[in-house]
């Protein structure tokens, strides 16, 4: 089982980490989120292509 100190230091580090953290996973899910809308923009594109 972990120790006090051991707890406290890993607490410590994930409040270290955590802001990062969040400010990256958010930058990435915007990111797969646009890539996402481009991919759903192509497949339209590409299926009305032969239409007309």
């Amino acid at each position: 089982m972990c120790s006090a100190g051991s707890a406290h230091a890993a607490e410590a580090a994930r409040s270290a980490f955590e802001g990062r953290w969040v400010t990256f996973n958010t930058v990435r899910a915007l990111l797969h989120t646009a890539a996402f809308g481009l991919l759903a923009w192509a497949l339209f594109l590409h299926g009305t292509a032969g239409v007309g």
